[in-house]
């Protein structure tokens, strides 16, 4: 999952037309919130990692990484999402940011679950 030139500088012009931009203040609950957000898709990434390990019993079914992607794939996947999901967040006018965690907390939450009852676990 490598980042293409026209992915970069479609993103760079993005962030410079938002210059004028200035986003709304961030509550005590919409920090609580993405630090949640972040520490399950922390956990999300661990077992992914396990995945990796484990790549004779498990394999992976999100179709960007693929059905066996590399450690170096993963990091690079999570890591990326990480910024983007916090880059977004940043960017929502306040009244959405709840809605936008929820939806991350909710999704990530699942798999989380869903991945501990497959026997995976956080494997830095």
């Amino acid at each position: 999952m490598k980042p293409t030139l026209l992915t970069i500088l479609v993103a760079l012009i993005l962030l410079c037309s938002c210059a004028h931009y200035k986003p709304d203040p961030w509550t005590k609950n919409q920090v609580v919130l993405q630090g949640v957000a972040v520490g399950l898709k922390a956990v999300d990434w661990g077992q992914t990692l396990d995945v990796v390990d484990k790549s004779d019993t498990h394999y992976e079914k999100n179709p960007i990484l693929g059905e066996y992607p590399t450690r170096a794939e993963v990091n690079r996947y999570f890591a990326y999402s990480m910024a983007g999901q916090l880059l977004i967040t940043y960017l929502l006018p306040s009244k959405y940011r709840k809605y936008w965690l929820g939806l991350n907390i909710a999704i990530s939450g699942y798999l989380v679950n869903h991945n501990y009852r497959l026997g995976l676990r956080v494997n830095f």
